[in-house]
């Protein structure tokens, strides 16, 4: 089956990047039919990450690059890709960017496992590099610790908040200006996978442990609670627990990673760890646009919830042909393969070949 890391729905119509192979895709809701857009052409099916989240603006889709070397745009109107290609800082040649954000005409992208910050202006299509901020975290990477970043970041104004995969802080950065300032959340050995804003405070999941945060920045007021998380043993411990942190407009959404565990928050509760919901599910992402929730669970099945039930889907929507489209991918290619090949069963390739 596909999976992906991030959605974009236009009109009934779904687009996304396959995480496990070389492919930007696309599926109409009513069938459920996966059709394939483009490949890079590097000749490799089996690409991994190559593009992760995915922003619309005006008649255009960006696509990040995580494993890629380029920025993707596809021209919706007239279906056709264009390419922008990153700037290469050495020793830093992957996982490039998993967390962006729109404000004011520019792409702000945040690096993963690449230390900048870059700005795409929308009008010109020019890229703006930070470096400075990343080095207050380079001798944490360097020693061979987690990404800088990983998934949701968050704004106020011009200003990005951002947390900390490697310690407990979190970067504020203007666009305007491109400053910055850290800040210290929380206990020292607390690391962090998102951070969301629900117009007062910022909330803050983990990522590893228990250790979430709330932290009002107006008069500077953190608290730091556990999640509701209970371990099978003690290896599962060290699993990442948060994909990100996601604000509906009504509720904190936690959604679990490597625990299938997703907490959901009712920020204006005068006892939120109290009435705190634990759903036993955990997700590949999860994200709000538009005025849904848009989140695909581990067994490739998309759900879409409203937030005023952000318990139950409003409806799951399955896709098919997956391993029709891969088959396809391998004969073009001539490459080799036995039953079970890459989860690819003999007879879906024989099926594909013979039609």
């Amino acid at each position: 089956m596909f999976l992906t890391e991030d959605i974009a729905c236009l009109n009934g119509e779904y687009f996304f990047a396959a995480k496990e192979i070389n492919a930007i895709c696309s599926f109409n809701e009513k069938d459920g039919q996966i059709q394939v857009l483009r490949t890079d052409g590097s000749g490799d099916i089996w690409s991994y990450r190559r593009y992760g989240r995915i922003f619309k603006y005006d008649d255009k889709l960006y696509f990040l690059p995580l494993w890629a070397h380029n920025l993707l745009i596809y021209h919706i109107d007239t279906k056709t890709f264009e390419t922008i290609p990153l700037k290469k800082i050495d020793g830093y040649d992957n996982d490039h960017f998993f967390a962006g954000i729109i404000i004011q005409e520019k792409l702000v992208m945040v690096g993963c496992q690449y230390p900048a910050i870059a700005v795409l202006d929308f009008k010109t299509h020019d890229l703006s590099y930070y470096e400075e901020p990343f080095k207050e975290l380079l001798p944490k990477h360097k020693k061979g610790g987690d990404c800088f970043f990983r998934c949701d970041i968050t704004n106020n104004g011009t200003k990005v908040y951002m947390a900390s995969c490697l310690s407990n802080q979190i970067l504020e950065f203007d666009v305007v200006d491109g400053s910055y300032e850290w800040h210290n959340i929380g206990g020292e050995k607390n690391t962090y996978s998102g951070i969301a804003y629900d117009g007062q405070k910022f909330w803050i999941s983990p990522r590893r442990g228990k250790k979430a945060a709330c932290w009002d920045r107006n008069n500077n007021t953190i608290k730091e609670f556990d999640l509701p998380i209970t371990y099978e043993s003690d290896d599962d411990k060290g699993n990442c627990t948060c994909l990100g942190a996601v604000y509906d407009g009504k509720n904190i959404i936690f959604p679990g990673m490597e625990i299938n565990k997703t907490m959901i928050i009712d920020p204006l509760s005068v006892d939120f760890e109290q009435s705190m919901k634990v759903l036993d599910k955990g997700y590949a992402f999860y994200g709000h646009r538009e005025g849904f929730n848009y989140a695909l669970n581990k067994y490739g099945e998309l759900e879409v919830y409203s937030p005023d039930d952000s318990y139950k889907p409003l409806k799951m929507i399955k896709t098919t042909n997956d391993k029709t489209l891969i088959a396809s991918f391998i004969h073009e290619t001539g490459e080799i393969i036995h039953e079970g090949y890459k989860e690819l069963e003999l007879v879906d390739f024989i099926n594909m070949v013979t039609v």
